[in-house]
């Protein structure tokens, strides 16, 4: 499989969202897609796409404790692509797979995003 990522300031060329949600975290926690690419250029085309809240504060919308304790929740998505990816690869079925995960940790700082800020997509 190839693995690429697009990280930090780069994310504001194209995925604006994923940089708005995490550019409060630390720079070793830059946000980041991460693009895993593995099969045959031929075969048929299967895309998995995930997102990886890794923690979520909540930004300056704080999250009380008690919801922070259940928060693993934000990153299933991103969990369950690259655990069916995993058995895609092992049983070598005949596609072309692409996988996508955005991660990012949602941190509290003067960066953050506020509660209703509006986030311009792509769309």
């Amino acid at each position: 499989a190839s693995v690429s990522t697009v990280e930090g300031e780069a994310l504001l060329q194209g995925y604006p969202q994923i940089h708005a949600v995490g550019r409060a975290a630390a720079d070793a926690r830059q946000p980041r897609l991460i693009d895993l690419t593995w099969g045959e250029e031929g075969a048929p085309k299967v895309t998995l796409v995930g997102k990886g809240v890794c923690f979520d504060t909540g930004g300056l919308d704080i999250k009380p404790a008690s919801a922070m304790l259940t928060m693993k929740k934000d990153m299933g998505g991103a969990a369950h692509v690259l655990g069916l990816a995993s058995m895609v690869m092992r049983a070598k079925l005949p596609v072309r797979l692409r996988v996508l995960v955005a991660a990012v940790e949602n941190s509290i700082s003067g960066d953050a995003f506020r509660p209703g800020d509006v986030l311009v997509a792509r769309n």
